[in-house]
């Protein structure tokens, strides 16, 4: 039986409102309603190692995840499932925005559910609201929205061959939404962008 492989990397479609949320958090200051607050809190509540609400409690008050926190929350997830007998290693991915993802590939083996229990658990315990926040913090979705401004005439062009209409002013981040709207995902598989 073939190993299943798992990676540790969210995935990158994210609603829109969590995307707004992160985009309107303040680069400085506190605010209790930002994104930051919201993951320790649900982190506290659902069973984050201290390592991990620490990174947390950091990121609350610089209202970011640094790329070093990030690996070293996926480096703690490996050595926690490494300890519990799997086979898993560090992993780095990179975006099409050039965002850096750090991450895990872990096998299964015949381990099934009960392997598949631990990973969670170590995932949950470790690294897993660092990741996201980390991938959804504002300077992330920053990356994300310039990369798409450098190919709008991309977008527009493929929009435009396929007979929809696109505003002249309409921005590179306008035309990936009307993309999705209008079902057009090889537009944007053409300008490069991968997931939104």
């Amino acid at each position: 039986m073939p190993q299943r492989m798992l990676l540790a990397t969210l995935v990158a479609v994210l609603s829109t409102a969590m995307m707004t949320g992160c985009a309107g958090v303040p680069e400085t200051g506190m605010a209790s309603d930002s994104v930051f607050a919201e993951a320790l809190t649900e982190a506290r509540e659902h069973g984050a190692g201290d390592a991990q609400i620490a990174d947390l409690e950091a990121a609350v008050n610089d209202q970011e995840i640094s790329i070093e926190a990030a690996r070293e929350a996926a480096r703690r997830t490996v050595q926690c499932m490494t300890d519990a007998g799997l086979d898993a290693g560090y992993v780095e991915s990179t975006k099409y925005s050039g965002l850096v993802v750090p991450g895990y590939q872990v096998s299964l083996g015949t381990g099934g559910p009960e392997a598949e229990s631990q990973i969670h658990a170590c995932d949950v315990q470790e690294g897993f609201w660092v990741n996201m926040l980390y991938q959804t913090q504002p300077i992330a979705i920053q990356a994300k929205e310039d990369f798409a401004q450098q190919q709008e005439p991309v977008l527009r062009a493929c929009l435009d061959a396929k007979g929809i209409d696109t505003a002249p002013e309409a921005s590179g981040v306008d035309l990936v939404n009307l993309s999705l709207r209008e079902a057009r995902l090889d537009c944007l598989a053409e300008a490069g962008i991968t997931s939104w």
